[in-house]
């Protein structure tokens, strides 16, 4: 697409082109849900602006890179699945771009970046067992920073190949207790560096659309997670987690505080054991909750004591007016129903 806005690509299958998908010079397209596989690049973005690649593009085995960025800025790229390509993500002469939540893996270079690209924020990826998990080109990139972290507590991204501990906490990492972020930064060269890493992958799931806003909760685990749901009555989010018998597992989960809180303390049972030590962390609209267990396959629940509106507050006033109408009639029918007095 050239010269376009507001786009939609989605739900297509697209094998063995140049391009799988090509926007150029457009601005707030939409890139949803493809199959992009075996193209010279997946999905090429240049000289655009705006655009948002959410939710399920599988790109995987593109012969130069699975996504392509030039001279383009401000555009979000996340929960993308990029495998098996040269290059996962490349970007050239591009900044101020969100790359957030994608799996990175098996690829020759994770992440690329060249010709003075700067000020992208790159964080909550996993990155596993790329031959170079984040390349920069080390001759046109001087003084040209990126982002490679969300601060703390939000934390940076996950990458196989750290070899870091996590026995300290806090935005130092100089406090006594695990967060489940890694100690040490990690470094991709000396300008380079993700302060916050994650010391398992991430897991991401949608919980649900209220009042136009959708929510999800983030999990980073060690554990295999399956059976995620959102309980709105229990005021509760329910998983399990599966792992080697003998081994210990932890949970860092993150949830917004517009969903679920828990303002007299959280309750939190992994199979039939309430968690008594569970590091709580916050920042302005996220509630971060660290604990650790015995691994093998059970349920955790995490209670609070308030929940978002079952109903939007939208839909609440709709069904009090449309029950308020109802009420007007019936009471009209039944005084027109009444034998006049003489």
């Amino acid at each position: 697409m050239s010269g376009r806005i507001n786009v939609t690509v989605k739900n297509v299958q697209i094998e063995n082109f140049t391009y799988g998908i090509l926007v150029w010079e457009s601005s707030n397209c939409t890139i949803l849900g493809n199959n992009l596989i075996g193209n010279d690049i997946g999905i090429a973005l240049s000289v655009s602006s705006n655009n948002t690649y959410t939710i399920g593009n599988t790109i995987i085995a593109n012969h130069f890179a699975g996504v392509w960025l030039y001279k383009s800025i401000k555009n979000t790229i996340s929960r993308n699945n990029l495998t098996n390509d040269d290059h996962g993500i490349g970007i050239s002469v591009s900044s101020n771009n969100s790359i957030s939540e994608n799996y990175i893996a098996s690829n020759n270079y994770g992440i690329w970046l060249q010709n003075r690209s700067s000020d992208n924020h790159i964080y909550h990826n996993n990155f596993i067992d790329n031959v170079l998990q984040a390349c920069i080109s080390s001759l046109d990139m001087t003084g040209c920073p990126n982002i490679w972290d969300d601060g703390y507590p939000s934390g940076g991204n996950y990458w196989s190949s750290y070899n870091g501990t996590d026995v300290y906490g806090g935005s130092y990492q100089n406090v006594i207790g695990s967060d489940g972020i890694g100690d040490i930064p990690y470094i991709i060269d000396k300008n380079n560096t993700d302060r916050y890493p994650s010391m398992a992958p991430f897991n991401s799931f949608d919980v649900g659309v209220w009042d136009d806003v959708a929510y999800k909760v983030d999990i980073v685990s060690n554990s295999t997670i399956s059976d995620f749901h959102f309980d709105v009555d229990m005021k509760s989010v329910i998983f399990n987690v599966n792992g080697t018998d003998g081994t210990i597992g932890f949970c860092r989960v993150t949830i917004p505080k517009s969903l679920l809180r828990a303002d007299d303390g959280w309750t939190i049972t992994v199979g039939d054991q309430t968690i008594q030590n569970c590091t709580e962390l916050e920042d302005e609209n996220f509630t971060y909750l660290y604990f650790t267990y015995n691994h093998s396959t059970q349920t955790v629940t995490i209670e609070g004591t308030w929940v978002i509106p079952e109903f939007p507050s939208t839909m609440i006033l709709s069904l009090f007016t449309l029950t308020t109408l109802i009420a007007t009639i019936l009471l009209k029918k039944k005084r027109k129903g009444k034998p006049q007095l003489p």
